[in-house]
């Protein structure tokens, strides 16, 4: 996306510096990945006006090819940060796209506001040796200090290089997650709470490239490598493998792992369907005509 001049954009307790590429809510500051910054970007930028997917998507991802639901995901994520007073920024409209509803107001920064400088006044040795071993020891991690001296300071697990999403903790503790390796791909990997020994998911299904595992850890319906157009449901350890009757998008398991609902894309439009693993059965639960994303099964 083409950079502007310093501007910083605020609307309700949220501010977005497009420069610096900073976000914070109330002061505190809130990490968004690349991509889910310039979505958000977009969406302040163009702020009232009717936007369609196909618009968003050019003007984010530039040529690359990507899904609409990439997009989706990220509009997901936003709504959690942003939706936490009531308002609804992030407006979804049939047929049409989004509307991002805010009251967006516009601040250049000074002038005659002086540049940032970091100026060393007789630090001793020992200092510096000091400030030398914490760079080595934390060059792995990406840390946010909090706008208050006092607050709290927010530690990113990864490196934001990649667009990494789709978070969920594992049942023996740890963070499995979906990285963007590639424009037109996407990984399972899996890491330690700490943000250490980050991998690529090892599974014993062959070919696994991305799977979404049940909350009792012994279900997961997955993608393979060459095959973007069949979603499988295997046991966790491979067995009993099936093919889905319909390619799964945005998805989540029901806390008992009896079942999962999911999105499926259409021409111009997405359907929600609720899939029971015993019986196989597959509803289509929207009947009317419609267009919904981000599924989530209740209790």
């Amino acid at each position: 996306m083409a950079d502007k001049k310093h501007v910083i954009y605020v609307f309700g307790e949220f501010r977005l510096d497009r420069s610096e590429r900073t976000f914070t809510a109330n002061g505190e500051p809130i990490h968004l990945p690349a991509k889910e910054f310039d979505t958000l970007l977009y969406f302040v930028e163009n702020a009232q006006r009717i936007l369609p997917k196909d618009e968003m998507m050019s003007a984010i991802w530039d040529d690359t090819f990507v899904e609409e639901g990439n997009l989706a995901q990220y509009v997901s994520r936003l709504r959690k940060i942003l939706n936490t007073n009531g308002h609804n920024y992030i407006q979804t409209l049939p047929k049409k796209g989004y509307r991002f509803d805010a009251d967006v107001k516009t601040i250049e920064p000074s002038a005659d506001m002086p540049p940032r400088r970091f100026v060393w006044l007789g630090v001793p040795a020992a200092v510096i040796v000091l400030l030398v071993i914490l760079f080595v020891v934390f060059r792995n991690r990406s840390v946010l200090p909090a706008a208050k001296t006092n607050g709290p300071v927010l530690v990113a697990l990864t490196d934001g290089k990649q667009d990494d999403g789709a978070v969920e903790w594992t049942n023996d503790n740890h963070i499995r997650f979906l990285r963007r390796v590639s424009p037109k791909r996407f990984e399972s990997w899996i890491m330690n709470i700490d943000g250490s020994d980050q991998h690529r998911e090892v599974s014993p299904i062959k070919d696994l490239q991305t799977g979404f595992w049940s909350p009792d850890g012994k279900k997961v319906f997955f993608m393979k490598e060459g095959d973007g157009k069949t979603t499988y449901l295997a046991n966790a350890d491979g067995s009993y493998e099936t093919s889905l009757p319909l390619l799964v998008g945005n998805s989540d398991w029901a806390p008992d792992s009896s079942r999962f609902v999911y999105e499926t894309r259409y021409e111009d439009h997405a359907e929600i369907f609720l899939y029971t693993v015993a019986t196989k059965q597959n509803v289509d639960l929207v009947v009317k005509d419609g267009f919904y994303t981000q599924a989530q099964v209740g209790p």
